[in-house]
């Protein structure tokens, strides 16, 4: 038999290799909560209790995965985002805290006591997080998400039948579709095309290629290139086929909000102007940095 307490201390020898102090006791905690369902009161009054073989060969499976550097998300295919737990894999990026900051402000945009049925779009949903937390708060809205990867996809759907939420998913470049197949998500039949987006949001790969270098091995070694970096030479692609297109599918007056790469704040806010948006607002996040923007489309 194995005691807990040597379980435990097993464990922060092997998070002392990649992580600080204080991070390392937070993963610790994540661990045997996911895993064994104990709590950091369990940690300290159950130090001495036994744990099966089984018990111990799923935590030790756990601590060696993560000696490589894996994120704990994605060892416990599990992330938290506005209270709720998600799951997630290699195919999606993991969940931050600044993405609920957007998520919050659209919130507090559309406030609740409008129960007007609103038409959501989320380009390069990931795992889905942004549509089912507003599916979740918002239960009125049309919500639909996109993106170009099938994989991820599948994470986002299986997160959106966790939590028991319909939304409407389509694989789909932002890059290379048109008007005409953004508007057949709100329009099934060719002979109708007069629904258009409320609005239309998005988190796109906007961390650029020399910046990689500069960047945990977390992140760069295990989660989605595809939805981080975007080339030196042209850092707003995304966003140039995004605000272009979304014009286009917006109603008059329809919103906008985009997660944004601090250093590209100015640029991306000269580059909504140019498209014709209105009301710019760019938003900080609780760093202090430059994060989020919004802009309004009249036709």
């Amino acid at each position: 038999m194995h005691k807990l307490k040597d379980l435990i201390n097993q464990g922060r020898n092997a998070l002392s290799v990649c992580y600080e102090r204080h991070e390392a006791e937070n993963v610790l905690k994540m661990v045997f909560s996911s895993a064994l369902s104990l709590d950091s009161k369990d940690l300290i009054m159950k130090a001495d209790a036994d744990l099966s073989d089984e018990e111990y060969r799923k935590i030790a499976g756990i601590f060696g995965e993560l000696e490589t550097g894996k994120p704990v998300q994605q060892v416990l295919h599990e992330a938290w985002f506005m209270d709720m737990k998600f799951y997630v894999d290699k195919n999606v990026l993991i969940p931050r805290p600044e993405t609920e900051e957007l998520v919050l402000w659209i919130l507090e945009r559309f406030p609740a006591m409008d129960h007007s049925q609103i038409n959501f779009l989320d380009i390069g949903t990931g795992s889905a997080c942004i549509p089912v937390s507003i599916s979740k708060l918002r239960p009125s809205w049309n919500i639909y998400a996109l993106d170009v990867s099938g994989p991820a996809l599948e994470v986002a759907q299986k997160n959106a039948l966790s939590h028991n939420v319909a939304i409407n998913f389509s694989l789909l470049d932002i890059l290379a579709c048109d008007k005409t197949a953004l508007l057949s998500l709100l329009n099934p039949s060719e002979s109708n095309n007069e629904n258009l987006f409320d609005i239309i949001v998005s988190n796109p790969p906007y961390v650029k290629d020399s910046e990689m270098s500069s960047m945990h091995v977390r992140v760069k070694s295990f989660e989605p290139h595809i939805a981080l970096f975007v080339p030196d030479e042209d850092p707003l692609v995304f966003y140039r086929e995004i605000a272009l297109k979304s014009s286009q599918v917006l109603k008059s007056g329809g919103s906008l909000f985009l997660e944004l790469n601090e250093a590209l704040s100015a640029q991306l806010s000269d580059l909504l102007l140019s498209f014709g948006y209105k009301d710019v607002e760019v938003r900080k996040d609780f760093f202090g940095k430059d994060r989020m923007i919004s802009a309004v489309y009249t036709h």
